[in-house]
């Protein structure tokens, strides 16, 4: 009697392959349990069922296959980038100023000659580090009232405003979902060095004056690259998921009571252990939550 396989055991496909009366292996599937996932075959059990191997197997196959052609490039012309083949299926050299702008192709042709640089550039600009530029004005303009506030809701109102503008679909999300999607791009390798700059143009100053203002300063080998990072990396991951479903990731803080960002209530933890008063003292969590402003803001940031 044949033993049936077990979840996380590796099990070869055998079946026949059309015009052809032999089965033969077709490949393999790692068997997990899909019944929480996949409700909707035909049947609930038995081969066809989620739990059946040639069902795993069409459907990792499907995601594989999916990969690839998301990320698949069209043969790039000598010298020149490869073109992920979705660019070239949604918004073609030519057939996105006629069939969406409904213009004529020269006005693309007297711009982009190339299709190839027609799609390096419309990446960069998609990448392009200057589109946060609108959201740091904000950010400057409401500083000086959000720093004479106590410490835990600074962090409170920060976050909550920088997870909500990365919810911009076209600014943010789409950039997040090409970095996804061809990582080894040359235009997206590029222009993760500009990203990083622009990371820290924005935050280092931002990160300096708070800290100023409320009496603190970096432990003994933290650097400021170091706290900016840490802290965006937070925020660009929930705003991921607030994109999903804003509703299940809400979070009542133990601290305080008040609802907010699960960034807020990390970044103060992480603050804990990432900085000190001026005269080297550490504080507890419920006193960084409370700390008030030891002098008024500066508005200098630049």
């Amino acid at each position: 009697m044949d033993r049936r396989p077990r979840f996380g055991e590796r099990v070869p496909i055998v079946v026949s392959r059309r015009g052809s009366p032999e089965p033969s292996v077709i490949g393999h599937v790692e068997l997990e349990d899909l019944r929480p996932v996949v409700i909707r075959t035909a049947t609930a059990r038995g081969p066809n069922g989620p739990q059946g191997p040639m069902t795993q197997f069409i459907l990792s196959e499907a995601v594989r296959h999916l990969a690839t052609q998301l990320g698949a490039d069209v043969q790039p012309k000598a010298g020149r980038e490869p073109v992920p083949r979705v660019l070239s299926a949604l918004v073609g050299h030519e057939r996105f100023v006629e069939g969406v702008l409904d213009v004529s192709i020269n006005q693309m042709r007297r711009r982009w000659p190339s299709a190839t640089d027609w799609y390096a550039d419309l990446l960069a600009y998609i990448l392009r580090p200057s589109r946060h530029g609108a959201n740091y004005t904000r950010l400057r303009q409401a500083l000086p009232l959000w720093l004479q506030l106590p410490l835990g809701e600074f962090a409170r109102h920060l976050a909550g405003a920088q997870i909500a503008q990365a919810l911009d679909v076209d600014l943010y999300g789409l950039a997040d979902t090409v970095r996804w999607l061809w990582p080894e791009h040359p235009v997206v390798r590029q222009s993760l060095a500009a990203s990083l700059t622009a990371l820290y143009d924005m935050w280092i100053p931002i990160l300096h004056e708070t800290l100023d203002v409320y009496g603190l300063q970096p432990r003994a080998g933290v650097a400021p690259e170091e706290m900016a990072w840490t802290l965006n990396a937070l925020m660009s991951w929930e705003s991921h998921q607030w994109s999903i479903d804003q509703q299940l990731v809400r979070f009542v803080d133990p601290s305080d009571g008040r609802s907010r960002s699960r960034t807020s209530r990390t970044a103060m933890v992480y603050l804990l252990g990432a900085c000190e008063t001026l005269e080297g003292s550490p504080l507890t969590l419920p006193e960084l939550y409370a700390r008030m402003p030891r002098r008024p803001p500066s508005g200098q940031v630049p």
